[in-house]
């Protein structure tokens, strides 16, 4: 996982060196897609380089947003970059703003591993996801998995009938709970072990789709 550095000091250096610096200046648009764009020049332009720096002079510009598109679009291609560092004006605000999104970037590192395995290991990771404070049920009579998140918010249930859907859905649960987001959550899943091809950008965007308007700017 690409790591993200939230850094208020003005000098263009990072652990005593000089690192070239990606200047975001001329960039339009507000959606996940946009910033997956500006993400990928970043990493086309500088994928040999360890350190990356980024300045941003655009209003109204999200850097959680765009560290979100940099850990997707890192994990998608070829690349040596192992840190970016955003220059930001607070580093403790920007932090405490930046956690939610650490969680949902975890929750999509675990799905799209899980795309590429069967569908049988998948259910089994799903049932194992106690751990994260979610109540769970696997009922074998039924080929069911019961998955709820408690919160104060009530939001519709989901359902999900094949292991897309069913990553999907853990995808977002897992960031819920990660950031510990006040909603209450009840899901689904119908366990299918047939062979079925999983479309992992599919999982990306629609795990997006429904965590970031929960999100901070």
């Amino acid at each position: 996982m690409i790591e993200i550095v939230l850094d208020e000091n003005k000098e263009n250096e990072f652990l005593n060196r000089a690192r070239p610096v990606y200047q975001i200046s001329n960039f339009q648009g507000e959606d996940l897609k946009h910033y997956r764009a500006e993400a990928k020049k970043l990493i086309a332009q500088y994928k040999e380089e360890e350190i990356v720096i980024v300045r941003n002079s655009v209003v109204n510009f999200s850097l959680n947003k765009f560290a979100l598109a940099l850990f997707i679009e890192s994990c998608l291609c070829e690349n040596n970059i192992e840190c970016v560092v955003l220059k930001v004006e607070d580093s403790q605000k920007a932090t405490q703003a930046y956690k939610p999104y650490v969680a949902l970037c975890i929750a999509l590192k675990f799905v799209m591993r899980l795309c590429h395995e069967p569908a049988p290991v998948i259910y089994k990771e799903i049932s194992d996801t106690g751990y994260l404070g979610l109540s769970v049920n696997q009922n074998y009579a039924d080929q069911t998995i019961t998955l709820s998140w408690n919160g104060k918010k009530k939001m519709a249930d989901m359902q999900g009938k094949t292991p897309e859907e069913a990553l999907i859905i853990i995808g977002i649960l897992k960031t819920f709970s990660l950031a510990k987001l006040d909603y209450a959550i009840h899901a689904k899943i119908k366990m299918d072990s047939q062979k079925q091809n999983i479309n992992q950008e599919k999982v990306i965007s629609e795990v997006c789709r429904y965590a970031l308007p929960h999100l901070p700017f």
